[in-house]
């Protein structure tokens, strides 16, 4: 399965973005082989890892790696509606690469990483690599809590979603809820289940 990086907004084309891994059949056939013209089957779409849209909160979203790609689709869609009905208030996202050179759709990524302000925040960690604009590291305890600083004084109005590595995903879910949110109120979405 893959994650759509495209937002139902846009309508004119559909798009998934795939990281080729090593030994793998079918990443390594749409990176390498595959090209304009060519027809592909798909199915689905199947899963359930969006935002909840019942009602405005704050969305914080964790990712590492090609974690990341349902959450740009998240932000294309909504960067423009913030705070309407169904919408989130505001964005914040953390993402771990390992260096600049793995940066995945830095395109949007590195416009919502500048802006900073207008209810949608991108900070990039990078975990191999030292670089000015960027955080350094993989995400622990010390930069989730700065990441996550404000959103503790208003946790009733924030949802917090997270995908990538499972590590990632479990160590992230037990800092918050030792950090007295709610289960319900965690949402993650494996790749590698």
């Amino acid at each position: 399965s893959y994650t759509m990086s495209s937002s139902p907004g846009q309508t004119s084309f559909s798009a998934i973005t795939v990281k080729s891994i090593p030994n793998g059949t079918v990443s390594h056939y749409l990176v390498r082989e595959a090209k304009v013209g060519d027809i592909l089957r798909a199915r689905g779409p199947i899963g359930k890892f969006c935002y909840p849209g019942d009602r405005s909160k704050n969305l914080y979203m964790i990712a590492a790696g090609s974690g990341v790609t349902p959450f740009i689709s998240i932000m294309r869609e909504y960067q423009e509606s913030l705070g309407h009905k169904d919408s989130p208030l505001t964005m914040n996202l953390l993402v771990a690469f390992r260096s600049h050179l793995d940066l995945i759709c830095w395109g949007d990524l590195s416009k919502w990483h500048r802006q900073q302000s207008g209810g949608v925040r991108a900070v990039v960690t990078l975990t191999r690599e030292k670089k000015d604009g960027f955080w350094h590291g993989r995400p622990d305890e010390v930069m989730l809590t700065e990441f996550l600083k404000d959103s503790f004084a208003d946790k009733d109005n924030s949802i917090y979603m997270t995908c990538g590595p499972d590590s990632l995903m479990y160590a992230v879910k037990n800092y918050l809820i030792k950090n007295g949110i709610e289960q319900e109120a965690i949402l993650m979405e494996s790749f590698s289940s």
